[in-house]
């Protein structure tokens, strides 16, 4: 009994010892700092453009430009701002966990909805299909023998 309340106060000052590590700022909050929000944007449209530029590498060739100079146009930042802003927030993994969170969840939505318009207009066009009158079925209506429509 003795042994396991050791073990007890022994996991429990290590719980304790690895929230402080966890809570302790480890980098100094940059002055120009980008703020959460927006971080996740660009975190997002990483995600995305490099998910295009894996998947059809032509398309971002055709805009003649590097994902990053896209990047840093949009939000009118620079590569230095960028990387101390990553640093800094990488330094906090809570926080950076819960950013990767929220970009993987926008990602999952908009894939949701994509999917839904896909499904729908494949619906549609299905049901245009069987709206057209097949070439049989006029030949059919217009008296032409089997032996010529079956070489149609």
């Amino acid at each position: 009994m003795m042994q396991s309340k050791r073990i007890g106060f022994y996991f429990l000052g290590l719980s304790c010892c690895l929230l402080i590590a966890c809570a302790e700022k480890v980098l100094e909050e940059p002055e120009n700092l980008i703020e959460p929000n927006t971080m996740i944007d660009i975190m997002y449209d990483l995600s995305v453009l490099n998910a295009v530029q894996t998947t059809s590498p032509g398309t971002l060739a055709q805009w003649d430009k590097e994902i990053m100079q896209i990047i840093y146009a949009r939000y009118e930042i620079d590569s230095t701002r960028l990387a101390d802003s990553d640093a800094y927030y990488a330094s906090l993994p809570i926080q950076y966990k819960g950013m990767y969170d929220s970009v993987q969840k926008r990602i999952t939505l908009e894939s949701e909805k994509l999917e839904e318009i896909r499904r729908l207009r494949n619906e549609k066009t299905m049901e245009e299909q069987k709206k057209k009158p097949r070439l049989d079925s006029i030949m059919k209506a217009n008296g032409v023998p089997q032996s010529v429509r079956q070489k149609s």
